[in-house]
């Protein structure tokens, strides 16, 4: 089954147009609840950091993508603890 980017999204609009064009994506957003509900999409790819102690950004992300009805592919370790992990 193809794959089709339809948007992007970074908290900095500069970044999100950048991402963008580099990828050939339709649209580019700095808020991932908007763009969801806008592009009604099926899954999205969270690429993000860590914090200052090391733990993985993506976790919250995902459930809250989650929770707006979207599949969500991470990086591994999926979260920083295993309570995290169940959520």
């Amino acid at each position: 089954m193809p794959i089709s980017l339809v948007a992007t999204c970074d908290l900095r609009q500069t970044q999100a147009e950048a991402y963008k064009e580099k990828f050939g994506a339709k649209a580019a957003y700095t808020d991932y609840r908007t763009m969801i509900q806008r592009e009604k999409l099926d899954a999205v790819v969270i690429c993000v950091g860590f914090d200052q102690k090391g733990r993985p950004l993506y976790p919250q992300l995902a459930i809250e993508c989650m929770r707006l009805g979207v599949h969500v592919f991470i990086e591994k370790p999926p979260a920083a603890t295993a309570a995290e992990v169940a959520e």
